[in-house]
């Protein structure tokens, strides 16, 4: 049950149906209904329903490269759709049940798309299908039966094959499609499972929504990987989360620092304790307060680690063992090529801010690239390297330290600096719940620095938010605009759409 020792050679499909003909009755899978109903396959099982799902799909006219849209929360047959898109040589593109019917009608304008999966509530979605002359098929309960029934023999796959479309989530434009391959995902699955010490005997419970790279790369490929066993939850629960982790004796999870910081508020300590929870992932830094808080109440280590939808694996992660220095995003691992480069696309001096870049082999270690976009596509790639966007710098030790995105480094009097390191200050003050900074272009072609914060009750105040800006933070650092908001609009795992954030005329926290 070893990894793979030559992953670019297996698709998905392979993988899975290895570990079914080398022991059949391992356990592969368990699904949890919202209401605490639970199903659980063999490999040898799913990869069977994988191979019906296939042959249906053909029965459907679907032929190789052909693209679908799957509109599912955490469900079954949203894993068979992939999987059996790796088998088949065809595109499953997975869609954030929450998008709007204009929101998804990017997605069949993008991918041309013909075909949706879907369930009966997901009105948004079946709209948007029905607008763009697709067909809609309607997916039956999370727990039932595959029909096995045969049909025409699906065409099969390769290792080489785009067989899922990850869209971005479009936090500042139309989203873009990033074809992932076999091989990419095998690749980053592999190296992710030895970096994060995943074996045949983990669990990971994994609660993120499947429609997101997240969930599919920080857990649930990883664990095929290795033939372990995955549990997965309808939707993430807070109040549940631990409790469920220790039913179903899960050793290992996923998480965001959105989603840990709700556990911090609402997760059950003696559930935690009474896990075998050995681990955790996540993404998106918490604060140094918030880590205390975190062993001090739930006591299950935590790895931190950074990637994108278009690097495929997790480039940068923090060690298991030794100094692991959690504030920061880790160091590279192996199987990744990461460089920290200045302006001048030179490795930048330690603590000096650059831009993160990937050594990219498209289509082997990251992304082939954007889905019939080779504009966005030739911007993605420059030199052999992939360029992310993130803006960080590393220490001498090779620590990576997030700075922000590119569009959150605020230019202000000739100063360029980070929205990032005001969200921290801000975020330390009682009452605050969330908070997200953004630059707003003023008429003498600066920037000045609004601030939008979510607070439990009537504290901090306007004021106190800059009196604790001004106790910490030069002088052009301070927001001009503070705001409360009831919330910050957000993707399916926590990143702030920032672009949707515009402050009021004449609010009264502006200065």
């Amino acid at each position: 049950m070893g990894l793979l020792s030559e992953p670019g050679s297996h698709t998905l499909y392979d993988v899975l149906r290895g570990h079914a003909e080398r022991d059949p009755q391992r356990p592969w899978l368990t699904f949890e209904r919202g209401d605490g109903a639970a199903r659980s396959w063999t490999y040898a099982e799913f990869a069977n329903e994988v191979e019906a799902t296939a042959a249906s799909l053909a029965t459907l006219g679907l032929r190789n490269g052909d693209t679908f849209v799957v509109c599912l929360d955490n469900h079954p047959e949203l894993l068979r759709l992939i999987l059996a898109a790796s088998a088949s040589g065809l595109v499953a593109i997975p869609a954030d049940t929450r998008l709007t019917k204009r929101e998804l009608g990017d997605y069949f304008d993008v991918s041309e798309a013909r075909l949706l999966l879907t369930r009966n509530e997901h009105g948004e979605a079946r709209a948007a299908a029905e607008e763009h002359e697709a067909s809609v098929v309607l997916v039956g309960d999370p727990l039932d039966d595959v029909d096995g029934a045969g049909g025409p023999e699906a065409p099969t796959g390769n290792a080489a094959d785009v067989f899922e479309l990850l869209f971005t989530s479009g936090t500042t434009s139309r989203p873009k499609g990033v074809m992932l391959t076999s091989r990419a995902v095998v690749h980053g699955a592999t190296v992710l499972a030895k970096a994060a010490g995943y074996g045949p005997n983990d669990t990971p419970l994994v609660a993120l929504p499947l429609y997101h790279a997240a969930a599919q790369m920080h857990q649930l490929w990883p664990t095929l990987i290795v033939g372990g066993r995955a549990v997965v939850v309808e939707r993430f629960a807070p109040t549940r989360f631990f409790a469920q982790a220790a039913r179903h004796h899960a050793t290992t999870s996923a998480q965001f620092a959105a989603t840990l910081r709700l556990l911090l508020r609402r997760g059950d300590p003696g559930d935690a304790r009474q896990s075998a929870l050995r681990h955790m992932t996540f993404a998106q830094s918490l604060s140094p307060e918030e880590y205390a808080d975190w062993d001090r109440r739930f006591g299950v280590p935590l790895q931190h680690l950074w990637g994108m939808t278009e690097t495929v694996g997790l480039p940068l992660m923090s060690p298991l063992t030794g100094d692991r220095r959690l504030e920061t995003m880790g160091r590279p691992v192996a199987g990744y090529d990461v460089v920290v480069c200045d302006p001048e696309d030179r490795p930048a001096a330690p603590g000096e801010p650059g831009e993160i870049v990937v050594r990219a082999d498209p289509g082997m270690n990251v992304t082939l690239g954007y889905y019939r976009n080779p504009e966005a596509t030739a911007e993605l790639f420059r030199d052999g390297w992939l360029r992310t966007g993130d803006i960080a710098a590393a220490d001498e030790e090779g620590f990576v330290s997030f700075l922000g995105r590119r569009r959150d480094i605020i230019r202000r009097g000739g100063t360029n600096f980070s929205a990032v390191e005001i969200e921290e200050v801000v975020r330390g003050l009682a009452g605050v719940l969330d908070v997200a900074v953004v630059a707003v272009d003023d008429a003498l072609g600066d920037q000045s620095v609004a601030v939008f914060v979510v607070r439990d009750g009537e504290h901090p105040t306007a004021d106190e938010v800059r009196a604790r800006c001004r106790a910490t933070l030069a002088a052009f650092k301070r927001p001009q605009m503070v705001e409360f908001v009831a919330e910050l609009p957000k993707t399916a795992v926590g990143k702030v759409r920032k672009h949707l954030l515009v402050p009021s005329p004449g609010d009264g926290g502006r200065e």
